[in-house]
């Protein structure tokens, strides 16, 4: 006998292939958000908190959608929601934050030695 939901349904294919809608919502959700973080660029700056709150925020609305309908404990519903929705942030995050970190790192070697680069003046 399959375990039954908070609903009175037997855990059947369509909670199953509904909680995989949902993650891969969320995932879609991600990458999207992350897209969208990228061509912002710099105007984001001083707006982490407001980027982590909306992320949180659709996280734990399709974390409410999982518990309506999974028997499942609400830390894995949790885990996989974050899992979900977070990493193509985390990835794009880190992305971002390798490129800048090159870009710097040119700048830097430009200014040693003494060539005009981009975003920089050249030294008198």
């Amino acid at each position: 006998m399959l375990p039954t939901d908070t609903i009175g349904n037997d855990l059947g294919w369509n909670s199953v292939l509904f909680a995989v809608l949902v993650l891969a919502g969320l995932y879609s959700f991600g990458v999207t958000y992350n897209r969208k973080l990228e061509q912002l660029g710099d105007k984001t700056e001083g707006f982490t908190w407001l980027e982590v709150v909306i992320g949180v925020f659709v996280t734990l609305c399709g974390l409410g959608l999982l518990d309506l309908l999974l028997p499942f404990n609400a830390f894995f519903l949790g885990m996989l929601a974050f899992a979900a929705s977070g990493t193509p942030m985390a990835l794009g995050s880190w992305k971002r934050y390798t490129d800048l970190r090159e870009r710097f790192q040119r700048l830097q070697k430009a200014l040693n030695d003494d060539e005009p680069a981009p975003l920089a003046h050249k030294r008198r």
